[in-house]
């Protein structure tokens, strides 16, 4: 029998019928009105096609076009997400100052993680201070006067929930020691230049932001934008990492959604739609006032902007996921709360009628589960280069991890390799496994059946 899984797979979850509350921004309905799309433009480096060293070619002309829309002096386009931006501007900003040492959010994704094996960095790790929120401006802060090796700041904005921490601040205080910020914007791709939504850290003044372009805007999977806004780092620098980490095959279907992409910026309507989305977004704020919306409770918060372009509802998840799971899919759940991604692309009718079947509770009784504290005893990349052997989770407290262990969604660690597997840790990791079973990478099925099994540094 010719079975075809992974098409089947996806034919019976579009045959649903559910809402998509969920990355890509397109929603099954890209503004586009072009031939493009289509097996025809699957191509590669070819003819004129190909990229110049004297930049006259198309990929090149598009992209200044796209920096141009974005008001930043370089853009590069990926094929490879957020992760190849996020990798690349680390590992430039780095290797341009010289030293070593970034500070960088407990809370980073896990490419954050791969620039810092690359290259061999050493983490100064600054911790949020509340679930779901980012680092405080003051915290990181000190963590930059905290060492003279300090080569880069890493900061990631927004949350996954849409949540932007001040970040002026850090800017200044890094600049003033001549240290670059890059800035994780995969989530804010949408901001820059539109009314209602948190000021970008393109207009902030960091010197490299990574988008990634697909999780709201209408691009196809897997395409994302570096952004080069600084007189730090050269953007020689980007180039040597871009080439060196970037795939020498780039689907053309991909950079085309780019290139549309771009086009769209200049367009009023789709700025107006952004709008338009904004504005009734707070009118359903209003509206469910009386529900446990992370967005509307944390708005106006010293510090804090916040996206309607995100909606986290907060409460136990067992009571949530199913209800909200019989209209549509959402972003992610933890199991503190569901999160969904909002889109001109979607009406916001049927969150609506979601959200009127679902249980009231009081905020102020939540508990929550922050991602607990680890003790760093190695480097990432000196943990990922030893020697390791697997155990059981249940044979884990006080080993050191060799392997990062990653929820997903966010992406974001609860351990990175070198860090102690604490009580704490396997108590978050067994919660979480509770609601998403079989969803954190680095765990491993155990050969007796009894549980999940990682790697340990021997």
């Amino acid at each position: 029998m010719n079975e075809r899984p992974l098409i089947e797979a996806l034919n019976a979850h579009r045959s649903g019928l559910r809402q998509q509350w969920h990355t890509p921004g397109h929603g099954e309905h890209p503004p586009f009105v072009d031939d493009w799309l289509r097996w025809g433009a699957d191509l590669t480096e070819i003819g004129n096609l190909a990229p110049r060293n004297d930049r006259d070619d198309p990929i090149h002309r598009s992209e200044q076009r796209m920096a141009e829309s974005f008001g930043v002096t370089q853009s590069w386009y990926s094929v490879q997400g957020a992760s190849l931006p996020v990798m690349a501007g680390i590992l430039a900003a780095t290797t341009a100052i010289g030293k070593n040492r970034i500070v960088l959010e407990r809370t980073s994704h896990r490419s954050v993680l791969a620039a810092m094996v690359i290259g061999g960095l050493d983490p100064i790790w600054v911790y949020p201070r509340q679930q779901y929120r980012g680092a405080i401006a003051n915290d990181v802060v000190r963590a930059i006067h905290s060492s003279p090796e300090v080569g880069a700041v890493v900061l990631t904005r927004p949350t996954y929930e849409g949540i932007a921490e001040d970040i002026a601040p850090v800017i200044s205080a890094a600049h003033h020691r001549h240290i670059p910020v890059v800035v994780d914007e995969a989530h804010g791709t949408h901001w820059y230049g539109r009314a209602g939504y948190p000021t970008s850290a393109i207009a902030l003044g960091a010197d490299l932001i990574a988008h990634g372009t697909h999780k709201t805007e209408p691009t196809l999977t897997q395409t994302g934008l570096l952004h080069l806004h600084s007189d730090l780092i050269p953007a020689a620098a980007v180039d040597v990492w871009w080439r060196l980490l970037g795939t020498s095959s780039p689907s053309y279907l991909l950079l085309a959604s780019l290139d549309a992409y771009q086009a769209l910026r200049h367009d009023s309507l789709w700025m107006t739609r952004w709008r338009e989305l904004g504005e009734a977004v707070q009118v359903l704020w209003q509206e469910f006032s009386y529900l446990n919306l992370l967005q509307p409770h944390l708005r106006g918060a010293a510090g804090v902007e916040v996206d309607p372009a995100k909606l986290t509802v907060v409460g136990q998840a067992q009571d949530l996921v199913p209800k909200i799971l019989s209209w549509g899919w959402p972003e992610k759940v933890d199991p503190d709360g569901v999160t969904l991604i909002l889109s001109p692309e979607r009406p916001l009718a049927m969150v609506k009628s979601m959200l009127s079947t679902l249980p009231v509770k009081d905020l102020a009784l939540w508990q929550g589960h922050p991602l607990p504290r680890s003790v760093q005893r190695l480097s990432p990349r000196a943990a990922i280069l030893r020697s390791a052997e697997r155990v059981s989770m249940r044979e884990a407290e006080g080993r050191i991890a060799r392997e990062p262990l990653v929820p997903y969604p966010p992406g974001i660690p609860v351990v990175q390799p070198g860090e102690v597997m604490s009580r704490d840790v396997l108590e978050w990791l067994a919660v979480w496994q509770d609601i998403n079973p079989g969803s954190v990478e680095g765990i491993y099925p155990d050969p007796d059946g009894q549980g999940g099994s990682i790697w340990v540094v021997t």
